[in-house]
């Protein structure tokens, strides 16, 4: 006699939207192109104005883009990044995302006193794809393999930076070793977030 299968009864897995990543990035589109279309820009980094009392820049200042090229480069691995972290439901990314901009504003503001404007998202990406590496190499999946040299590249690339004392994608008149700190800083939060915020699940 046949046994009729049941059903299976369980909702269907529901999809995962990217929305703090997609947030992010409508935000970096938003606030650069204001700036690129000459209004007052009241996001970026102005250590005067920090010193009356414009705090937000240390956080608004890494959805800020000077250029183009810097936005494309800081915001796209981002995207990628952090809609992989979202669907995979990766804990602590929006915490990631301001104990990182915390740390690199206060890097700036504390040990380059020269600098008197910065702005872009680049840190906080390493940040982001450094904290993405870290999560999947506790997955058994055979692109735990892609990650490793992601992040071996990751370092790789922060090693030189640091080593010529600026970055690949270095502006005009960049302050040396400003950016390559910068990434450093970046990769130093994830790991923080990764290890220190794991504690409390």
């Amino acid at each position: 006699m046949d046994i009729p299968k049941l059903k299976d009864r369980r909702p269907p897995e529901r999809k995962i939207f990217p929305n703090f990543t997609v947030l992010i990035t409508v935000a970096s589109v938003i606030v650069s192109v204001v700036k690129w279309m000459g209004y007052n820009d009241y996001a970026v980094y102005n250590r005067t104005t920090l010193f009356v009392g414009q705090i937000w820049r240390l956080w608004t200042c890494h959805l800020d883009h000077f250029t183009l090229r810097q936005f494309f480069t800081g915001v796209i691995p981002f995207v990628i990044a952090g809609t992989i972290i979202e669907k995979k439901k990766f804990p602590f990314f929006i915490s990631l995302y301001f104990v990182s901009a915390t740390f690199i504003s206060a890097v700036v503001f504390f040990f380059y006193h020269n600098v008197q404007y910065y702005s872009g998202l680049s840190g906080v990406t390493m940040a982001t794809v450094v904290f993405l590496c870290l999560h999947s190499f506790k997955e058994e999946s055979s692109w735990r393999w892609l990650y490793v040299m992601i992040l071996l590249g990751t370092l790789t690339i922060i090693g030189l930076e640091l080593a010529h004392g600026q970055s690949f994608a270095a502006m005009e008149n960049e302050p040396h070793f400003l950016v390559p700190s910068v990434h450093l800083t970046g990769v130093l939060s994830a790991v923080f977030v990764f290890f220190v915020f794991k504690k409390r699940v």
